[in-house]
């Protein structure tokens, strides 16, 4: 399994970048035991469309899991329907964040966002489909639109929950992943004593 992790420097010690789509650095990381990779964000320069791109670019490395500072809810909602999940409020080095998470330190956090995410779209929904005012005529007036909206709302909420289950799969499987390893190496570590080394 690999994880992308936004990154201020090429190496394990750079401290983990706090916004993902301008971060200077992409770190690979991969559960197989290969050495990690550093490659320049490669679409930091981008003025426009950088978080779908970004998140085209994190499928096609194959990508299980991406850790950051943060990210906004464009990439959120992206990398939910990918099915990938998004550990996002790491802090400190690459190596000390990459070590909380096998700890269960820390959460997927691709469907809670305050202000911009799934959250947030969820509170306008609700303000957007609760009646305003009580005079007769105005409701008359505004009836249609405020159906349209409460329309648009339900939908926006059905596709974010939607969006939510599915980065709870991908993030039970991911920790399924991280048990098993934990797993195989307390079962070789007991084998190696049984054995005497």
């Amino acid at each position: 399994m690999k994880t992308i992790v936004s990154a201020d420097g090429p190496t394990l010690n750079a401290n983990v970048a706090q916004h993902l789509t301008n971060c200077p650095y992409l770190t690979i990381v991969a559960d197989d035991g290969s050495p990690p990779q550093a490659i320049e964000n490669p679409v930091r320069s981008l003025s426009r469309g950088r978080a779908l791109r970004l998140v085209e670019w994190i499928e096609r490395q194959g990508a299980a899991a991406v850790m950051t500072g943060h990210c906004g809810a464009g990439v959120r909602r992206r990398l939910a329907a990918s099915g990938i999940a998004l550990y996002a409020g790491c802090g400190g080095t690459i190596e000390q964040s990459l070590a909380r998470r096998e700890n269960v330190e820390l959460a997927d956090s691709t469907a809670v966002d305050d202000g911009g995410g799934r959250q947030g779209r969820r509170r306008r929904g609700l303000d957007e489909a609760r009646p305003r005012g009580s005079g007769r005529r105005r409701r008359n007036s505004n009836g249609r639109g405020r159906h349209r909206q409460s329309a648009k709302s339900v939908a926006a909420l059905l596709a974010d929950d939607e969006a939510a289950r599915r980065q709870q799969v991908a993030r039970l499987r991911h920790q399924a992943t991280v048990v098993r390893h934990q797993l195989d190496e307390i079962n070789r570590s007991i084998a190696e004593l049984e054995n005497g080394g």
